[in-house]
């Protein structure tokens, strides 16, 4: 075995080496990786270690970094000339690639808009195949990163008119919903889409509207969420939010007083702490504050909890109710509020009502209510 493995490094390697080093094309890779695909099974590990780290890798790694990231469509995307080396670099060489590419793809999103389809396009495309395999916390950073603030923008500029209805917002942000977690685009739709909705819908119904007219508009709507994303229907704050629209009608349809619609500024600061809240205990307290470190820095609360909601297979979303003006949240099926100029945490764990709460107790409740 050491004779051949000599044999094989005196011989064989130089060629192969020269092959990779002057005749190799980086965005042309075909001809390369069907070459060491060739000779494999024929390599000593060494070997072939040598070529892949020293002759592929470095090759790879610089080419990344001269890719034009700031024309989309690109002429080269890297997938073209990264994936196909995959099989053939280690685990750990493919992967130390991920955080370049991560910064390349997210320079690139940088300029395109979700209204514009072309360009919408363009990015779905040099997006969807690093999707299975970047790993999930990369892939999560990418979208938050890069295309979740333009989808909310999207979403933001989408007005919600019964008498003419220009989905095109929606639809920019639902084409997206193949590469987005269904937990973000749920928590996308239930802080950007659903309350206007749900504001349009109380507003409509205090008009004395053609019932079958609105029921159409009802089941339009949830039609267009379905069709664009079904697994939104089973998610437990989409399903909320459409039954308090089903109340609403039901409520209008028994002849009774629609509940007013909420007042259309909601840009009030929020009050201070209840006075049981100011008088917390401070070890609890400490506890609830948020943990900053250097990573998160420039994180918010809402974030962090977000963060540590998908670390735990929990849900962390925003909801339509308020309380004393502040608006509620769900960590699991936790209700919580939030004071950011603090970094406190308040949940309301029993009927005693609202109250600061570490973040250790606060994903052992939601645990403990998930089970």
């Amino acid at each position: 075995a050491d004779a051949y493995g000599a044999l094989v490094y005196a011989v064989v390697l130089p060629p192969l080496r020269y092959a990779l080093t002057n005749e190799w094309r980086v965005h042309d890779p075909a001809a390369a990786v069907a070459m060491l695909t060739a000779w494999r099974p024929l390599l000593p590990d060494f070997v072939f270690d040598e070529l892949t780290m020293l002759q592929v890798l470095p090759r790879l790694e610089s080419a990344l970094k001269d890719w034009n990231a700031k024309q989309l469509p690109s002429p080269s995307p890297p997938h073209e000339w990264l994936l196909p080396w995959r099989p053939l670099l280690p685990p750990s060489g493919f992967a130390s690639l991920a955080p370049s590419l991560r910064h390349k793809l997210a320079e690139t999103l940088l300029a395109w808009m979700p209204l514009d389809s072309a360009a919408s396009a363009a990015a779905r495309d040099l997006t969807k195949p690093w999707s299975d395999v970047l790993d999930a916390q990369s892939w999560r950073a990418l979208l938050l990163r890069a295309v979740l603030p333009k989808l909310q923008t999207a979403l933001d500029s989408l007005v919600i008119n019964p008498a003419e209805q220009d989905l095109s917002p929606f639809h920019a942000v639902m084409h997206w919903s193949e590469l987005l977690p269904t937990e973000l685009l749920a928590k996308l739709l239930l802080e950007r889409f659903f309350p206007k909705w749900l504001l349009t819908l109380q507003h409509w119904l205090s008009q004395q509207p053609d019932f079958g007219e609105v029921s159409r508009w009802y089941v339009g709507w949830k039609g267009e969420v379905g069709e664009r994303a079904p697994a939104l229907l089973s998610h437990d704050g989409v399903r909320d939010q459409l039954n308090v629209a089903l109340d609403l009608l039901n409520t209008a349809l028994g002849d009774e007083e629609p509940p007013p619609p909420p007042p259309l500024e909601e840009d009030e600061p929020p009050p201070p702490p209840d006075d049981d809240m100011e008088d917390a205990d401070d070890s609890v307290l400490a506890g609830s504050r948020w943990a900053a470190n250097d990573d998160d820095e420039d994180m918010s609360l809402r974030e962090t909890l977000d963060r540590l909601a998908a670390s735990h297979d929990l849900i962390f979303m925003s909801t339509a109710d308020r309380h004393d003006g502040r608006q509620i949240f769900l960590f699991g099926k936790v209700r919580v509020l939030l004071d950011p100029a603090k970094h406190l945490v308040y949940a309301k764990l029993d009927k005693r009502g609202f109250a600061p709460t570490s973040l250790a107790q606060l994903v052992k409740e939601a645990q403990a209510r998930s089970g």
